[in-house]
């Protein structure tokens, strides 16, 4: 008996996993009834948004808020119900205000970064990716796959930016160290990004010709690398093989994506 709300606690989380979310929605509210815990409440959030029921859930977090204003799981709660409701600019205010409280959290940082490239915020994605890459130094995310990532955020950014000629500098700058580095797996991600540089600088016949080349070998296996792929598309208005990305993306964003 001790052990009952760690186990409802954890109960309800593995519901949630599974995305039985009727079942999690039952335990919070049979949990709640013996005791007013906040995680229970959060929970119950949570299991309410997944059902469609947003008004209920940003009542129970804005009531969260109000009481525990500093508690970072009830901002990130927060953002994800704002999420639900496609309302992205404020779910990344909630995260942000959530890593202002305890900064340091990778995950966080990468969410913010994934967020605000969504809504072509490159500026932002940018300066987030940089604290996401000094934040993970000197840990094991810190490898090639790291160094390509902020290699594209940073071409996402020269797109637009009045800086251009100096960001596509940089991104050349890293993309030497990746070569460098001769890792195999990454070979048709720094194809990509040559693709992508050729078509900053103007060379389209030479982006196209590594794109096709790309197309054919259907390389891509993970979603940041079809997602620049489809960007590429995108912005280069060649419409057939970009519905094949996008599938290609969703495809891989479902077997990456967590909690």
């Amino acid at each position: 008996p001790e052990y009952y709300f760690v186990i409802e606690r954890f109960r309800g989380v593995f519901l949630t996993i599974l995305q039985r979310h009727e079942q999690a929605k039952s335990v919070y509210q049979s949990t709640l009834a013996k005791k007013d815990l906040d995680w229970a409440k959060v929970g119950l959030a949570n299991s309410l948004a997944n059902l469609g029921q947003i008004a209920e859930a940003e009542k129970i977090i804005n009531q969260l808020l109000i009481a525990s204003p500093n508690d970072t799981q009830v901002k990130t709660e927060a953002a994800y119900i704002k999420l639900k409701d496609s309302d992205i600019p404020a779910a990344i205010s909630h995260l942000e205000l959530a890593s202002q409280i305890v900064p340091g959290n990778s995950e966080r940082e990468l969410i913010i970064v994934n967020l605000c490239l969504s809504v072509e915020d490159y500026t932002q994605a940018l300066a987030r990716y940089r604290l996401y890459l000094e934040i993970n130094k000197d840990t094991y995310r810190n490898n090639d796959y790291s160094k390509l990532s902020l290699i594209r955020v940073i071409l996402y950014q020269a797109r637009f930016a009045t800086n251009k000629a100096a960001l596509l500098e940089e991104a050349k700058h890293h993309l030497r160290s990746v070569i460098g580095a001769e890792n195999e797996a990454i070979t048709h991600e720094i194809e990509l990004i040559k693709a992508h540089i050729s078509m900053e600088l103007g060379f389209y016949r030479s982006a196209i010709s590594l794109l096709k080349n790309l197309h054919n070998k259907e390389c891509f296996q993970h979603f940041y690398a079809t997602y620049h792929y489809a960007w590429l598309l995108n912005i280069m208005s060649v419409e057939n093989e970009f519905n094949q990305a996008i599938s290609w993306s969703s495809q891989n964003l479902g077997y990456e994506s967590n909690q």
